[in-house]
């Protein structure tokens, strides 16, 4: 299973708009479940079984824990380079907002909890998280190959 976790970038975007910039891509490589947080009441208006929202990000990380996923914390100040990192089976990725390092707030190394680097031209953490699950969901996509 993949699952994405994510913030929605309210004062930039607004849900139902950043819902579909997510989801194009997400269902290009097979992602599974996309989570996002807070809650914006848009999977009641739109049907949608794919999106889950939750109130925090915490929640959504404990339901994957829960589960049985290896949690891996996407983060310009990432432990692991993406070039030579091996993508777990398993996995429930998680990115935050532009700038937001949730893996500072959220990680735990004793539950197997990994952080990743996605090394950019500028590495100033600007990109949009759905721009960084492209690069992620790519990297897996071709070491499956």
């Amino acid at each position: 299973m993949i699952q994405v976790i994510s913030s929605w970038e309210i004062g930039w975007n607004y849900p139902r708009m950043e819902s579909d910039m997510w989801e194009m891509i997400l269902r290009e490589f097979n992602v599974d479940c996309q989570c996002m947080m807070p809650k914006s009441g848009i999977k009641a208006h739109e049907n949608q079984t794919f999106l889950m929202e939750y109130n925090d990000v915490a929640e959504a990380i404990d339901a994957a824990r829960a589960a049985g996923r290896s949690i891996v914390f996407v983060d310009e100040s990432g432990a692991e380079e993406l070039e030579a990192f091996t993508h777990p089976a398993d996995a429930a990725y998680v990115f935050g907002r532009t700038s937001q390092n949730l893996m500072q707030l959220y990680m735990d190394a004793n539950q197997g909890d990994v952080s990743l680097l996605v090394l950019t031209p500028n590495n100033t953490g600007l990109p949009f998280g759905h721009q960084i699950a492209a690069i992620v969901l790519y990297d897996r996509f071709k070491k499956a190959s």
